[in-house]
């Protein structure tokens, strides 16, 4: 459930006011990054990946606020070229719009790998628009039919791994 859809059921179980629920949307969301930890193999990972050449641009829906300081506190903004917020962007994941948009802001042509954990948002929408894929499987089966992602991988680790050992074009 979305953290959105969460704070109005607990308003409404409650009886909160709307500037009740929007507070205790804002703690639960500062809560939530406040557990966030960097794994340091992702760190090792990215660093490898972009001395090599990739361009590695974090593509999120969610509000600026909690991404930017997701990415600012655990330090990941550090390791990645730049980030597309679906909130600032004004369009969000499946929609292919945020992948273009993300080029476009890394100044690239709209090529190369997806990693994400979402069947839908994620993988689904970057095949449908050429790019190849690494789905997080977080231990799940694949349940979309049609097709496969390029790669599954248990962790970003190995999702990197995976990519920078392939030779395509970045």
């Amino acid at each position: 459930m979305p953290l959105e859809a969460l704070a109005a059921s607990i308003a409404v179980r409650f009886g909160m006011g709307a500037s009740a629920r929007d507070n205790l949307l804002a703690t639960v969301r500062g809560g939530l990054v406040e557990h966030i930890v960097f794994d340091n193999r992702v760190s090792e990972a990215l660093t490898r990946a972009r001395a090599t050449g990739w361009v590695v641009v974090v593509v999120t829906n969610g509000t600026v606020a909690q991404q930017e300081r997701k990415l600012r506190d655990t330090g990941l903004e550090q390791h990645v070229d730049g980030w597309i917020i679906s909130e600032a962007a004004g369009v969000k994941k499946p929609d292919p719009q945020i992948f273009a948009r993300a080029a476009a802001a890394a100044g690239l042509p709209l090529a190369g790998w997806m990693v994400g954990d979402s069947a839908k948002a994620d993988i689904a929408c970057a095949h449908e628009i050429g790019l190849s894929t690494v789905w997080l499987h977080r231990g799940r089966d694949w349940q979309l039919p049609g097709f496969r992602p390029t790669a599954v991988a248990g962790s970003c680790t190995e999702a990197i791994q995976a990519i920078v050992g392939q030779t395509v074009s970045r």
